[in-house]
């Protein structure tokens, strides 16, 4: 006697079989695409600095520095802007950044913060870990991890960022 088809735990082994290559192409899928958000901050961060530093650099404080005025000038490229609001700039995760004036050293309102509310926790590493050279400190939920003049201390940034799920990150930077 031929049988034809297949029996009930072969199509078990296969749709197990699928069902496990689905998910890890979900898992990686969602990985990279945490990568491509996280490298997409950067370069906003990136560009706002530059474009604050180019604002500024005619002045010899930072003073009055805000969304509004990096926004009216525009320094923001309009993907990362609130239709209609003219104060908030979002960032690839659609988290507020708000730009600020800063001192740094015996300087007064020599250079500019970044804060930016609600980065999940995981690219908050990532992020950083990319960035910091570009940065002269580092605040993530109130600890510094990077001071003004010194290396980023990575132990403390990767402890900092998986305490919560959304952190608040303030980035400093010198005229």
């Amino acid at each position: 006697m031929i049988k034809n088809g297949f029996t009930l735990i072969e199509i078990l082994l296969v749709v197990g079989f699928i069902t496990i290559a689905s998910a890890s192409s979900y898992l990686l899928l969602k990985k990279v695409s945490l990568t491509n958000k996280s490298t997409e901050n950067n370069r906003i961060i990136s560009m706002i600095i530059a474009s604050s530093k180019g604002l500024y650099a005619n002045q010899s404080r930072t003073t009055g520095v805000s969304n509004s005025i990096l926004i009216n000038a525009r320094a923001v490229p309009p993907a990362y802007l609130v239709p209609g609001d003219p104060n908030t700039i979002k960032d690839a995760f659609g988290s507020n950044m708000i730009v600020t004036a800063a001192s740094f050293g015996a300087g007064l309102n020599n250079g500019f913060n970044i804060n930016i509310q609600n980065v999940p926790k995981q690219i908050c590493t990532e992020m950083l870990s990319k960035g910091h050279s570009n940065y002269d400190t580092i605040n993530v939920n109130g600890i510094f991890v990077k001071q003004f003049g010194f290396d980023m201390d990575l132990p403390a940034m990767t402890n900092q960022c998986n305490q919560l799920e959304n952190n608040d990150v303030i980035i400093g930077y010198m005229k």
